[in-house]
């Protein structure tokens, strides 16, 4: 069972007073003869204990994976890096770890790590420093690096070939097999994606289809898939988010629309729906600004409306809350199936 509020904010806590001093930039200096090296670093592990990278990473090949809780691809990744695990068990120069980064629920990932039997360590990295080290943009994130310490291969998002793929990459960096052979391997790895596969863009708009006629459950689903295909699916990540938060699903659409943000950058829908969750998770402070900055621009969702009417509502500016729900409930009206207007239009092209 997940940990109440209380216990995920000593979670949260204790996480901050685990981690050990990171050393990268001029703190440390990175593990490599050439190309983007890792840093040296130590972090408190969800164990409890401290992992030295120059000690358990030098001179050995390293497959690095960031992902995190509440996340249906980062479980599928973690299962597929246990079995890694499994089959290099046998050579002292591969290392696999994982890192959770940022203000994550740890109750959560302890029981999924704990239930999942995973014998690879999991680095906290409350501070994000090595998810900016690593740049990584989306999770589940994995790099690759060789024995001098180099970033060398790197997945983002979750495929269903990574098997494969991360095979290939361990064995080419290990010396087992040419890079001929490394190439060709990834070329037979590719067909066990669709050959015509389906689209971020295109699993949307069925998505808003499917809200129109009030199918919010196979909305769900196709917004969810278009989500995690990659960051490409980052405006599916924005809906999706927004209909968590809905069905009174706040924490879940916090993970969501945080990493959405990051992805889109000044996209104003994601920019006022990451303010939402923050209001709906009880960090109105935070959330406000965010609110305000996406009214600002114009964006048409209702729930922003509302939700900056209930706002001033409580600090007693009546006529601006009167005008506020006002405008959301024209919003709402506008996208009634049968008000004229097209749900299913990316936001460039919304009236």
């Amino acid at each position: 069972m997940r940990g109440s509020g209380a216990s995920r904010g000593r979670g949260r806590a204790a996480t901050a007073a685990l981690a050990v001093a990171l050393a990268v930039g001029a703190g440390g200096a990175a593990r490599a003869e050439g190309g983007v090296g890792i840093p040296v670093f130590q972090l408190a592990t969800l164990g409890g204990e401290t992992f030295d990278s120059e000690q358990r990473l030098s001179e050995r090949v390293v497959l690095i994976s960031f992902w995190r809780p509440n996340q249906s691809r980062s479980a599928r990744l973690l299962a597929e890096l246990e079995r890694l695990r499994v089959d290099f068990s046998g050579a002292a120069d591969v290392e696999i770890v994982s890192v959770v980064s940022g203000d994550v629920d740890l109750d959560q990932a302890r029981e999924l790590v704990e239930g999942m039997h995973l014998g690879f360590p999991v680095l906290l990295d409350p501070e994000r420093t090595l998810y900016g080290a690593f740049e990584v943009i989306v999770s589940p994130t994995s790099w690759f690096v060789d024995a001098r310490g180099v970033q060398r291969f790197k997945l983002a998002g979750y495929r269903r070939d990574f098997p494969e793929v991360a095979r290939a990459h361990l064995d080419v960096l290990l010396g087992k097999i040419s890079e001929q052979r490394h190439i060709a391997q990834l070329a037979r790895a590719e067909p066990r994606s669709p050959k015509h596969p389906v689209r971020p863009f295109a699993r949307r708009r069925l998505a808003l289809k499917f809200l129109e006629r009030g199918k919010d459950e196979a909305a769900k689903v196709q917004f969810r898939l278009a989500w995690e295909s990659g960051p490409d699916g980052a405006p599916a990540g924005v809906d999706l988010g927004l209909l968590l938060l809905r069905e009174g699903e706040a924490e879940e659409a916090m993970e969501i629309l945080s990493e959405v943000a990051e992805l889109l950058g000044n996209d104003a829908r994601a920019i006022g729906a990451k303010g939402l969750a923050l209001v709906r998770v009880g960090r109105p402070d935070e959330g406000v600004p965010l609110l305000a900055q996406a009214l600002e621009a114009e964006v048409p969702e209702p729930l922003f409306y509302y939700e900056m009417g209930r706002h001033k509502e409580q600090e007693g500016a009546l006529g601006e809350a009167l005008q506020l729900y006002k405008q959301g409930l024209e919003l709402t009206v506008q996208h009634r199936p049968d008000s004229g207007s097209d749900p299913t239009a990316p936001p460039s092209e919304a009236p």
